[in-house]
């Protein structure tokens, strides 16, 4: 019988290389970078052309698939490229149809709806460091680019099979390991890869599992991961517009039970072209 390695096998073999690789000094660091992308998208690829699916529930599927992880067996992202989508407004139109469809989903499997939490859209032209976006313990990125002359790496970061290979939960692990500092971020090193095939050239959905839940198999928690964008160059001029949004579980919001998003807020979300600044 052929054997297989779990995630946590690979993930620990990468630890080990990385380690090695510390120790031989940057260029062989450079070296696992280059090859760290090729070995996540073998193993567990993430990447979705929108014109692969006939419907919005067909691609909400296999959205959830990959991002609404309860385990390491799946990434915990998915990147959509909207070859279909031409404007501002017909991305965020179908943000708004993904989230119904995931929501649609995830009753099918678990029960509870899934509720907005946030809707924004800004202006982002700065680098940011691997960060969870603050929303309730299990939550659901929704982040649509759109395109734009900033070039830029996007980044995402398991940080919840890091605490379990530490015998940590990922809230533990921020606490004694914060990736805005060095010591969190070389514990975080082997558990990051960039997510390759984002181009800025069209509109893109990157869907991340945003949770902080430790593993709980008999709960089914959330597995998330961090996510951050390293800003490479490109015409700083022009504008880096993200539609972002969150959405949460019901049952995973009774503290936040009057955390309301009123019809008028998505209604401006969709068609407005309101857009601040925002830095992490």
């Amino acid at each position: 019988m052929k054997q297989t390695n779990s995630l946590l096998d690979l993930l620990a073999l990468r630890t080990l290389t990385v380690g090695v690789a510390l120790l031989q000094g940057d260029s062989a660091v450079k070296r696992l970078k280059a090859h760290r992308s090729t070995f996540y998208s073998a193993q567990f690829p993430y990447f979705i052309e929108d014109t692969q699916f006939k419907s919005h529930s067909d691609l909400a599927a296999e959205v959830y698939r990959l991002v609404c992880r309860t385990n390491f067996a799946a990434p915990g992202f998915a990147l959509i490229r909207q070859r279909a989508i031409k404007s501002s407004l017909e991305q965020r139109q179908s943000m708004i149809e993904l989230k119904e469809h995931l929501s649609l989903a995830h009753q099918a499997r678990v029960g509870p709806a899934l509720n907005w939490f946030c809707l924004n859209r800004f202006d982002q032209k700065e680098t940011t460091k691997a960060h969870r976006d603050g929303a309730p313990a299990q939550s659901l990125l929704i982040l649509g680019y759109e395109p734009t002359k900033v070039k830029s790496q996007i980044w995402v970061a398991d940080y919840s099979a890091c605490a379990h290979q530490l015998g940590l939960s990922p809230v533990q692990f921020l606490e004694e390991f914060n990736p805005m500092y060095e010591k969190g971020r070389l514990h975080l090193a082997p558990y990051m890869m960039p997510v390759e095939e984002y181009d800025s050239n069209y509109y893109q959905i990157l869907v991340v599992n945003n949770s902080s839940t430790a593993l709980n198999r008999a709960e089914n928690h959330w597995q998330g991961l961090l996510h951050s964008a390293d800003i490479t160059g490109g015409n700083l001029n022009e504008k880096r517009i993200i539609n972002s949004t969150i959405v949460t579980p019901a049952s995973m919001t009774p503290e936040n039970d009057d955390i309301v998003i009123p019809p008028e807020t998505i209604e401006r979300f969709l068609k407005g072209e309101e857009i601040t600044s925002k830095i992490y």
